[in-house]
């Protein structure tokens, strides 16, 4: 044998199956991560669906029942701090959203990645819901008298979002509430889009 000689080409079909077999590993394995965000993200709004729905009991005046029985019922129903259990269930979702996103980073090098459109929406949903409980929580502080925590929370919103979009407005008309400014009313319209529920009523209160 001529020691010159090249060694044979890899067999073409085998290369071929190896790339296949490469991508649909890699396929399958940004389906699972983005199954793996997309579960616990709807755990945690169905959390924050359950808790909106005991703040908007809160503003049951009972009159269906005599007046000694209305307390009574009322923390039957809710509890005896109906504001704190709602802040608290805010707090913890926020700590598991914020350490899904802490954890999976997204760099500008996976958007040649299989499922990385995926993943990126994802990635977005829960910077979303960051937002929107950075929005919700700012209003339970300020309703239980802790208004710097709430100035605080839309600050930090403000900071993670461009200048002058609508998240940004939406804090910033909820910043100058907390402040005791008074605020246009083309501008308390924020508060009925971004809003709802018994956040946008206290809110517009």
């Amino acid at each position: 044998m001529n020691a010159d000689s090249s060694p044979p080409n890899p067999n073409p079909l085998r290369r071929v199956l190896l790339i296949l077999i490469t991508l649909l590993v890699s396929g399958i394995m940004g389906q699972a991560l983005v199954n793996s965000w997309n579960e616990p993200q709807v755990a945690n709004r169905l959390e924050l669906y359950q808790t909106d729905l005991l703040l908007q009991a809160t503003v049951w005046d009972g009159d269906a029942f005599p007046p000694d029985q209305v307390a009574v019922v009322r923390q039957n129903l809710l509890g005896k701090d109906p504001l704190g259990d709602a802040q608290e269930s805010y707090e913890k979702v926020r700590d598991q959203a914020q350490a899904l996103l802490d954890d999976q980073p997204l760099a500008d090098s996976d958007a040649a990645a299989p499922g990385s459109t995926r993943l990126q929406a994802a990635y977005q949903q829960q910077a979303d819901l960051v937002d929107l409980i950075d929005l919700r929580l700012g209003i339970l502080q300020s309703q239980r008298g802790d208004s710097d925590a709430a100035i605080a929370a839309w600050q930090q919103l403000q900071a993670r979002n461009a200048r002058g979009s609508p998240r940004w407005r939406t804090a910033e008309v909820l910043i100058d509430l907390g402040q005791g400014q008074a605020v246009p009313e083309e501008q308390a319209t924020l508060l009925q889009t971004n809003l709802s529920g018994w956040f946008r009523n206290r809110a517009l209160a």
